[in-house]
């Protein structure tokens, strides 16, 4: 989240894809040391170093390539590290991110029509009347966005799910939900943060609003977690999950991305992702 931050503010201002690496570089590498170079935090440095690295190199971006880079990095430098529960979650859940994300993304604006909204709004531009075309692309942008939230609340869920149940003996479905919530909430209080810090070498006032702000977010965070844990049904305790069942679950999950690949990229609706790396 604070590498998309920073994308997002470096892109504004103008700089080509292929200096963004020289300034992301210094400005994560002082972040994951100030947060305690946690083994989550060293993934996602590596990881988006790696990954925005590829323009410099010849390479298009890749994910994929990227965190697999990252787990050798990692692994070989502190060989600890491969039995680190937060490690182990934080590679399983980026990797079932990777694999599931854009699949499962389609499925779900599949299932909310918004091509055919998209459709639709470029037909009444054609006809000029703009305002219905503009009233449809709206429509069609808020189901987008909420087709990729719940892809990356399903994605993560499926991908962490037989570890909970393995190291924690429990299964929390509820998650699916309060992930919808939590997970906007996070990406504004990433970026409250970063404007915050950004703002007090220039206004204090400015800088407390971006705080107070966080703080906000925080709390919603919170007490979204804490409200969802209470209500019945949304999480399960269940003892003595075997390794080997934690294996079936990733290798049937490997299974549904292809199958849903497969089923995507046989269908004409111009998903040019499924051609990609």
């Amino acid at each position: 989240m604070i590498a998309s931050v920073l994308v997002l503010f470096i892109s504004s201002c103008g700089v080509p894809r292929y200096y963004w690496i020289y300034i992301l570089a210094p400005l994560l590498f002082i972040y994951t040391f100030a947060t305690g170079l946690r083994p989550s935090a060293v993934r996602a440095c590596l990881m988006a170093l790696f990954y925005f690295s590829a323009p410099v190199i010849g390479r298009r971006f890749n994910a994929l390539s990227a965190l697999a880079a990252t787990a050798l990095v990692v692994h070989l430098a502190v060989p600890a590290y491969i039995s680190d529960l937060g490690c182990i979650l934080s590679f399983s859940v980026m990797l079932g991110l990777i694999v599931l994300f854009k699949p499962v993304c389609e499925i779900f604006k599949k299932a909310f029509r918004v091509e055919d909204l998209e459709l639709q709004s470029r037909l009444y531009s054609v006809s000029e009347d703009y305002k219905k075309a503009a009233y449809l692309s709206r429509c069609a942008g808020i189901l987008t966005f909420i087709a990729e939230l719940m892809a990356v609340t399903t994605s993560a869920w499926l991908a962490s799910m037989p570890l909970s149940a393995y190291f924690f003996e429990r299964i929390t479905p509820g998650g699916l939900l309060a992930n919808m919530i939590i997970t906007p909430c996070a990406l504004m209080l990433v970026t409250a943060g970063v404007l915050g810090f950004a703002a007090s070498f220039f206004s204090a006032w400015l800088a407390a609003c971006f705080n107070n702000a966080a703080a906000v977010f925080t709390t919603i965070m919170i007490k979204t977690a804490s409200l969802i844990s209470g209500c019945p049904f949304t999480h399960f305790e269940v003892h003595n999950w075997p390794l080997w069942g934690v294996w079936i679950w990733f290798a049937a999950l490997m299974i549904l991305a292809w199958v849903l690949r497969r089923y995507l990229s046989s269908h004409d609706d111009g998903l040019g992702w499924m051609g990609e790396g």
